[in-house]
C-alpha cells in the first residue's frame, strides 16, 4: 500500500523534517469556484465577531435562498469530513437558512 498521499480527497504532503502538510484544495475549490469565489483569500476566523446574525429586518436585502442553502450544503460536508473548527459558525448559518438576508450570504461566504 505505501504511504497514504491523498485521503477523503485531501492530498498529504510529507517533509523531509518529517513534517505532514495536508491541503484540501480538491474538495474545497469546487464550491468556492462556483459561487464566485475561486480567486478569494482565505481568513483566520471562520466567522465575523461583528456579525450578529439574527432573523431579518426590513431593511436588509434578501437572497436567493437556494445559493445559500448550497453554501451552507457544502460547509456541513466540510464539518463533518475535515473542518470541524467550523461547526459553530455552520450551525449559525443553518438557523437561517429559510429566509438569509445579504448579511447572512456575507457571513456564509465568509467561512466558505
Amino acid at each position: 500500500m505505501g504511504i497514504a498521499r491523498k485521503f477523503f480527497g485531501m492530498e498529504i504532503e510529507y517533509g523531509n523534517d518529517a513534517s505532514i502538510s495536508i491541503y484540501q484544495n480538491q474538495y474545497i475549490q469546487p464550491p468556492l469556484e462556483s459561487h464566485g469565489m475561486g480567486e478569494c483569500n482565505s481568513v483566520a476566523r471562520p466567522l465575523d465577531i461583528s456579525i450578529k446574525l439574527t432573523s431579518i429586518r426590513l431593511e436588509e436585502a434578501i437572497v436567493d435562498p437556494q445559493e445559500e442553502v448550497c453554501i451552507v450544503r457544502s460547509l456541513i460536508s466540510a464539518t463533518c469530513i475535515m473542518r470541524p473548527d467550523i461547526a459553530n459558525a455552520v450551525a449559525q448559518l443553518f438557523q437561517f437558512l429559510n429566509n438569509p438576508s445579504s448579511v447572512h450570504m456575507y457571513a456564509a461566504k465568509q467561512v466558505l
